[in-house]
């Protein structure tokens, strides 16, 4: 039992303890039976704010705000009563984490006459230890669960209680071309922009995750099909109203979305999501006619910006490629693909440096190679994309020579595609015929002779003869 005779061993720990306090790296006290201070360390005078001298004899209602000091008093009461150390972490309302360790101190004769506490900082750890946790059950980039949260969701809900359950699939349309042609910043940003869309529709209780590179998904529990059908209306509608708005970035979000329910308890997830998938798939297919057209408007709209090339270099050439088309007896395919090539055959010139397509002086070696590179850079892109695949050898081809010397496989004569060497006559023409960056235009008549000097050697010399006519009769 306490007693006053204590005292004496009061004083004499309260002398050892504080030689050892004050070696101690962190927040360290001693405390009568009562909770008055009879000793603390430098780092609690730093901490709280008041010096050894004006806390020695007083309690913490004395010094501190009641919740802190009813806080302590608990901990230094469970302490004592249970005569063992206890540790805690509490969180205060400043955002800071603290360890506590509250010791009961005992007399020779083993009764309880004080306690001493240790108190660290643990802000840093306990906030690496919520990122590890994020990290655990979200995705990174766009910060909805991940596919190991979506997974554990669909036990939790696959249950009696969560009947109905629907899930919507949702798949980001042109995704890869994106990355490809706009670099993967580009395809963050839709994703995150995707991602925002779908939180908007996230109710109280349902989950909404990533659930690979680009797909999500949404568990809604106690949802029938038709709500889950509604949402999926909604959030087709907000992608379809940003493409109307005409969306400043590169590539609108543009999704396909499948959606599906389980009504009754012997229904598989697996079968659920098979029809979730198949309908969305369907739709994809179905949007596919207007993906491609805003994949190539946005593609056009970069090329220009980024290439220095003009919206007219790029009509000049369709005009001038059609008429050789048809003087020459293509099909409309391929007048078509002829159409979509003089459009987007510097496609690679998007992964080209600024500085060297906009100099004026000589190139250095590095820079020529880098500029060279563009077919190849183009066809990566091209061959991403189901819009545009069917033009990526001519891309690839349309700095070959007739002579072999071109680039970058160094293809000669008819081992050139047709569409290719139709562009490189046409292309040739504007380029002599209009201003660039590095040297004036030249008149027209100088152009014609340059494609005949050049015939034979660069230019495929049919083409040439079918060209010049094409040119000789649009200036008569």
């Amino acid at each position: 039992m306490y007693s006053p005779d204590s005292t004496i061993d009061l004083s004499l720990q309260t002398s050892q303890l504080k030689a050892m306090l004050d070696n101690v790296p962190f927040a360290a006290w001693f405390k009568d039976r009562e909770g008055r201070y009879l000793a603390v360390n430098r780092k609690e005078e730093a901490v709280s704010g008041y010096k050894e001298k004006d806390m020695k004899g007083r309690k913490d209602h004395e010094l501190f705000d009641k919740a802190f000091a009813d806080l302590m008093s608990k901990r230094e009461f469970e302490s004592i009563t249970l005569e063992r150390q206890t540790l805690y972490e509490d969180h205060f309302q400043n955002g800071c984490w603290e360890e506590l360790f509250i010791s009961p101190v005992f007399d020779a004769s083993g009764v309880v006459i004080g306690t001493t506490g240790l108190c660290r900082d643990i802000t840093d750890r306990k906030k690496s230890e919520s990122e590890i946790d994020f990290l655990k059950h979200n995705d990174v980039l766009t910060g909805l669960k991940n596919r190991i949260s979506f997974e554990k969701a669909l036990i939790e809900h696959d249950r009696p209680s969560g009947l109905p359950l629907s899930i919507i699939m949702v798949d980001v349309n042109g995704l890869k071309l994106t990355n490809d042609m706009f670099g993967n910043h580009e395809g963050d940003r839709l994703l995150r922009q995707i991602a925002s869309i779908l939180s908007r529709f996230t109710r109280k209780g349902d989950v909404t995750a990533r659930i690979g590179g680009d797909e999500f998904c949404i568990v809604l529990p106690k949802t029938p099909q038709q709500t889950a059908k509604k949402i999926s209306s909604q959030i087709m509608k907000v992608c379809e109203e940003l493409e109307g708005e005409g969306s400043k970035e590169a590539i609108y979000p543009s999704v396909s979305v499948g959606y599906a329910t389980k009504n009754e308890l012997d229904e598989t997830m697996i079968d659920v999501m098979a029809e979730a998938e198949e309908l969305m798939y369907k739709r994809k297919l179905l949007e596919r006619k207007s993906l491609h057209s805003s994949v190539v408007s946005s593609i056009k709209m970069t090329l220009f910006e980024k290439s220095h090339e003009t919206e007219e270099h790029a009509e000049r050439l369709v005009e001038l490629s059609k008429r050789v088309g048809l003087e020459m007896g293509l099909d409309d395919r391929c007048l078509n693909e002829l159409n979509l090539l003089a459009s987007l055959h510097d496609i690679g010139k998007m992964g080209v440096h600024d500085h060297i397509l906009s100099k004026t002086g000589k190139l250095t070696e590095t820079e020529w190679a880098e500029i060279r590179r563009h077919p190849e850079v183009g066809y990566r892109i091209a061959q991403s994309s189901p819009e545009l695949s069917n033009i990526a050898n001519y891309i690839l081809c349309h700095h070959e020579r007739w002579d072999g010397k071109g680039y970058p496989q160094g293809l000669n004569k008819r081992n050139i595609p047709l569409l290719s060497r139709i562009l490189a006559v046409v292309d040739a023409y504007d380029a002599i015929t209009q201003d660039r960056v590095y040297r004036k235009a030249a008149p027209e008549d100088l152009a014609i002779l340059e494609i005949i000097k050049h015939s034979g050697s660069q230019f495929d010399p049919d083409v040439a003869i079918v060209f010049i006519k094409t040119i000789k009769d649009k200036l008569s």
